[in-house]
């Protein structure tokens, strides 16, 4: 194996664990900016009763899963 071919796997490496290192550490920011967001109250969760999918005909299901693709 040439040098020059060792260089290149070498920086392909370091490229692709550097990569992974960035990679962790933006998920970790935007997590901790999740949890902060959370803690000021930006986010709330909605509670729907029960009684009110019990209303909903089973043909109208978007209405419960609107996000839901078929």
């Amino acid at each position: 194996m040439k040098t020059a071919e060792r260089i290149v796997m070498v920086l392909l490496f370091i490229a692709l664990v550097g990569g992974g290192v960035w990679i962790y550490f933006a998920v970790q920011y935007e997590q901790e900016n999740v949890r902060e967001a959370v803690a000021r109250g930006e986010y709330e969760i909605s509670v729907k009763s029960e009684e009110q999918e019990k209303d909903v005909p089973p043909e109208d299901w978007r209405v419960i899963y609107p996000n839901t693709v078929p």
